[in-house]
């Protein structure tokens, strides 16, 4: 997965390697005019010995620069993938093996949650899960934090939640 800002940082990297090389090899032939003789044979081997060695240096520390780009590129990428599997995860329904996305429809709005006498029903629960909850009544699953059922109005009475005289 090579993006553009790498392989623009190893395209330098290789004309510097070029250019670190030419540089050497202009320098050591000016030393070998200005020392003449073995001096200058030495002076020239030196210099083209120590700016290849720079050269490879330089080449080798832009290379590792371009990769670490890169592998930063490819761990963005992949936490963006993660952050809409993770999405995807969320919006599932029920833990039954299916992952189908929830629609984007809101349910129908919340009635008062008053008590409409024995004609509605009521279920005990023991304690107020955190997330959803599904309806005993009516099966349909819906947000934790409310005291009755939006679609056949079947009260939750969470047993945590009373008073210790009742």
């Amino acid at each position: 997965m090579r993006n553009e800002t790498s392989q623009k940082i190893q395209n330098f990297a290789g004309v510097l390697f070029y250019c670190i090389i030419a540089l050497s090899v202009i320098a050591g032939i000016s030393y070998l005019m200005l020392l003449q003789g073995i001096s200058g044979a030495v002076a020239l081997l030196i210099a083209v010995a120590m700016g290849t060695l720079l050269a490879f240096l330089y080449k080798y520390v832009c290379t590792g620069f371009g990769e670490i780009v890169e592998h930063q590129a490819e761990q963005t990428a992949l936490l963006i993938k993660m952050t809409e599997l993770m999405k995807d995860v969320a919006n599932a329904g029920p833990a039954t093996g299916s992952v189908t996305p929830r629609t984007a429809e809101a349910p129908a709005p919340a009635k008062a949650e008053a008590d409409d006498g024995p004609n509605t029903p009521a279920v005990r629960l023991t304690t107020r899960a955190v997330g959803e909850i599904v309806c005993p009544v009516c099966r349909k699953p819906q947000l934790s934090n409310r005291n009755s059922c939006y679609s056949c109005g079947c009260r939750f009475i969470y047993d945590d939640e009373q008073p210790a005289g009742r």
